[in-house]
């Protein structure tokens, strides 16, 4: 009897993540939103951020481990089927030379993250998922890497909030920026260069087409 009432709590929390996932879908797909380039992902985190400092007292306790379940095992299994998108011919029409460019920027932005870090005496599993974010792909990165280290939850909180919020302004910054001629590079150069610094894929999307299809392309 137990066993089965454990199993029945387990699946409020999953569901309860279920309702959150559709309903950041839902908002993701309005037209206000895409305007802002905000992916699913983003508003989801949004919600849960929202819902964690408002009605998180509210929530039965025996709802957790459903929601546990979610943040670690589905939530794993989502960032192998995040990795599906990707294919070699992807890879190759993107060409070697944005490739390097790439790989440069991974590893310097993760280098330098986790060196800053230590130089400002942060915490270090903060810096290290603050890099991570910044280098490879915002919020999607911070997740994955939590998934490896396992901090506390208010520091993967913390290194969301901060890959979101520099994403966002980069996404608006940008095309300001090469309007103005501060980044005097062609087209091409551009979208590499946006590309490889702006932590959120959505982000990148919306700073090309801000910048034109040349840049965007």
């Amino acid at each position: 009897m137990k066993l089965t009432e454990q199993r029945s709590s387990m699946l409020h929390g999953v569901l309860l993540i279920t309702l959150f996932a559709c309903a950041a879908f839902y908002i993701g797909d309005m037209g206000w939103v895409k305007a802002l380039s905000l992916s699913p992902m983003v508003v989801g985190i949004i919600l849960g951020m929202l819902y964690a400092n408002s009605l998180r007292n509210n929530l039965p306790d025996t709802w957790v481990p459903g929601i546990a379940f979610c943040g670690k095992r589905v939530l794993r299994f989502g960032i192998i089927l995040y990795g599906f998108r990707l294919t070699f011919q992807d890879v190759v029409a993107v060409g070697f030379p944005a490739i390097i460019v790439d790989a440069i920027i991974v590893c310097g932005t993760i280098l330098l993250g986790v060196l800053v870090g230590r130089l400002l005496k942060m915490d270090r599993s903060i810096a290290l998922l603050t890099a991570c974010g910044s280098g490879i792909c915002g919020a999607a990165a911070v997740l994955g890497v939590d998934g490896a280290i396992r901090p506390k939850p208010y520091k993967t909180a913390v290194a969301v909030a901060t890959v979101v919020i520099f994403g966002t302004l980069s996404m608006f910054l940008y095309p300001i920026l090469y309007r103005a001629g501060v980044f005097d590079l062609s087209p091409d150069a551009m979208g590499i260069f946006a590309g490889s610094t702006i932590h959120e894929v959505a982000h990148v999307v919306g700073a090309g087409n801000a910048m034109g299809a040349a840049v965007s392309n």
